[in-house]
Formats: structure tokens, sequence, C-alpha cells
């Protein structure tokens, strides 16, 4: 796996500031001309956002911009951002979306075969 692993600290050190990460903007062009096509489905959900109770971690990363590039890898994952206590803010990579903890599993073992990587069962 291409992540960094975030090290301990080496000793007391001073609470760094935190800058907001701001999520790049949604294409709205595409979203509107498939709405107008006929027989056209409705846009998917964004998974980020959705409700089910577990999805599978991919990698976690010290900085947004490397999370963003390792997500686009997969089509569909998505970063979450987290303040961790004593080491500041980590960026997890996650995919999918899933009701119960036996469907995230089904689709780990999925996604591990189709794309040669480790990914954990993580509840949302």
């Amino acid at each position: 796996m291409t992540a960094k692993p975030i090290a301990p600290a080496a000793g007391p050190q001073a609470p760094r500031p935190i800058a907001p990460v701001a999520a790049p903007p949604k294409p709205a062009a595409p979203a509107a001309a498939a709405a107008s096509k006929p027989g056209a489905t409705a846009p998917a959900v964004d998974p980020a956002k959705s409700k089910g109770k577990f999805t599978l971690q991919l990698s976690t990363f010290a900085t947004a911009d490397e999370a963003s590039a390792f997500a686009q890898r997969y089509p569909g994952a998505f970063v979450i951002s987290g303040d961790v206590p004593g080491r500041g803010m980590a960026y997890r990579v996650r995919y999918g979306n899933f009701p119960s903890f036996r469907d995230a599993t089904s689709a780990k073992d999925s996604f591990e075969k189709q794309h040669g990587t480790i990914a954990l069962v993580a509840a949302r």
C-alpha cells in the first residue's frame, strides 16, 4: 500500500493550527444534462452522505492532497477528515455504503480480489 503511516509524536509539541479543507466543487452541468435526457435515471447519491452502517476503509493520510490523489485511483472512493487527539487531522479514504456487516465483508473480499489491495470494514 502506498499510504504513509502517521508517526507518533517524538515529544511535547505545540498544537498546530488546523486549516479547513474545502471540498472540490461538484460539476453541475453533467447532472443537469443527464436529467434533461428522456429515460435518464436520477443522479447517484453521494456515498459520503448516504445512510448505511458500514463502509470500507482503504487508507489514512496526513494531508488532504495525498488522500484525494489516492481516492482517485478507485472510482466511488471518498475522503473524510477527522481530528485525531494528539496527532492533528487525519484524512481517511473510504469506499462504499453497506447496510450490514455481512454485506460489507462480502464487498471487502470482492474489492481486495479486484484491486489487489487490503480494505478494512469500518462503521460509519
